[in-house]
């Protein structure tokens, strides 16, 4: 934490690292004099926003999957201390007792690849398997007892999501199969064979669904391009138009 106006450091905490000593951390919530923050490595802290003084640290049981270590997705909080966050342990949405760290619930989700959103008494999440056949979909989860309200199914993982009036925004992108062509017949994936790959384009698209049923309202195809140009960013809205950037170009809507 550091003094607003002289950037001066006031305290700093060191997070546990785990596998290839990971400990970045992704952002942060403050809420109710706290900081809360989830590790890299799949731990969750919360410490006092004034002091750096450790509150509670948590760990969810499970087995992570190697695949998933290093997602980081930002914590979300409610007015009556609860906050709710995601861990790549064991891919669940948790909701938290501000003061103490107890679990109130927690509901399977498989991958996720962006923050979490709320509004009102709904948490919104949205999935992120990859494969040529992997589902997923955008959830709209009950607050107080963590029920799924509605499901939406996507044609590839959800990214960030925004809450905007009677509507709730997505990015989606799928990565289209790969072809591979081959200058031997030899099995020997060790070497002797090379792989040379096509059509390795990302189809993205920007949607729109009810926030009360999760019925898609419309949809924006932003078009493909290569993976490494860039996802489709977080929507923005101000005067009733959808700001969004996705590849290299930037849209209103």
């Amino acid at each position: 934490a550091f003094d607003a106006e002289t950037g001066a450091v006031q305290w700093k905490i060191s997070t546990r690292g785990s596998f290839h000593n990971r400990r970045e951390i992704c952002s942060l919530t403050v809420a109710g004099g706290a900081v809360f923050f989830a590790a890299q490595s799949g731990e969750f802290y919360a410490a006092d926003a004034s002091t750096g003084e450790m509150k509670w640290m948590l760990r969810p049981s499970g087995t992570e999957a190697d695949q998933w270590r290093g997602i980081r997705v930002s914590p979300v909080s409610l007015p009556d201390g609860a906050i709710f966050f995601w861990s790549p342990v064991n891919q669940n949405v948790h909701k938290v007792d501000a003061s103490t760290g107890d679990i109130e619930w927690r509901v399977p989700i498989g991958p996720v690849a962006g923050d979490l959103a709320i509004a009102g008494r709904t948490l919104f999440v949205g999935s992120a398997q990859r494969g040529r056949d992997a589902v997923n979909h955008l959830y709209a989860v009950g607050t107080q007892t963590g029920g799924i309200k509605w499901r939406t199914q996507t044609p590839g993982r959800v990214g960030e999501i925004t809450v905007a009036g009677r509507l709730v925004l997505f990015g989606t992108e799928r990565v289209s199969p790969l072809n591979f062509k081959h200058d031997d017949d030899t099995d020997d994936f060790a070497g002797s064979r090379r792989h040379i790959f096509h059509n390795t384009n990302v189809e993205q698209f920007l949607y729109a669904a009810a926030i009360e049923s999760g019925d898609v309202e419309w949809k924006f195809r932003t078009g493909e391009f290569r993976p490494s140009v860039g996802e489709v960013s977080a929507p923005a809205v101000a005067g009733g138009v959808v700001y969004v950037t996705a590849g290299p170009h930037a849209y209103a809507l």
